[in-house]
């Protein structure tokens, strides 16, 4: 089986509001998802999907 990268798992998998959930503009999403630090520090604004990106590590960590 191939492995994937964990944004890659979230596009094909997380649903928002009725569609995928995609990366377009935001590439420090993908950043923040494809890399496992033992503990992370994000310095963000507000608005900024947050939560949402946080679920979406937990998610995968947990199906893998």
């Amino acid at each position: 089986m191939q492995e994937i990268s964990n944004s890659t798992f979230i596009q094909r998998t997380m649903i928002l509001e009725g569609k995928p959930w995609k990366f377009y503009g935001r590439p420090y999403i993908l950043t923040i998802l494809n890399r496992n630090p033992k503990e992370m520090l994000l310095m963000t604004g507000r608005q900024s999907e947050k939560s949402t990106t946080m679920a979406g590590k937990h998610i995968t960590y947990m199906c893998r």
